[in-house]
């Protein structure tokens, strides 16, 4: 797979700036209400839908499939950064469920791009299940709750 530099700035910072004050709150006790819950599931679509075109972007010409691996190792940090970043924490937080966090969006990624490399016209479009929508959201979820226990 290409060199692929990606940022999810342009996608969290509109994300953390409009959570509002109560929303980090239950975000930060672990007990996020339904309106949060929709607000990152927003999140995590827009993050992987932005994932998937950057790197079938980056692979056009490709008929090989591409692996979690090469997506996970492309992405580095870049969504803990963005995260840390867009609130001006002073650091990344340094915690087990923003691997798992990564783990499970880069998961859905590599099959979306899989799935859109594997067609003839490489459409992005792709239908995430519930199941598995559940699981990205629980995890940034808890991920956010690490994050704004510094804000």
């Amino acid at each position: 797979m290409p060199e692929l530099r990606v940022t999810l700035f342009p996608i969290v910072e509109p994300f953390v700036k409009g959570v509002t004050g109560d929303q980090w709150l239950l975000l930060r006790s672990g007990k996020p209400d339904g309106a949060t819950l929709i607000v990152v599931a927003d999140l995590v679509l827009e993050v992987v839908t932005s994932l998937t075109k950057a790197i079938l972007a980056a692979c056009t010409g490709m008929k090989t499939s591409v692996s979690e691996e090469s997506i996970r190792s492309s992405l580095g940090d870049a969504l803990s950064q963005s995260i840390a970043q867009a609130p001006d924490v002073a650091s990344q937080v340094e915690d087990d469920s923003v691997e798992l966090c990564a783990a499970v969006i880069t998961k859905e990624v590599a099959e979306s791009v899989n799935s859109a490399l594997s067609t003839p016209m490489h459409t992005a479009e792709r239908v995430v299940r519930p199941r598995r929508l559940n699981v990205m959201v629980g995890h940034t979820c808890t991920m956010l709750m690490a994050f704004a226990g510094k804000i």
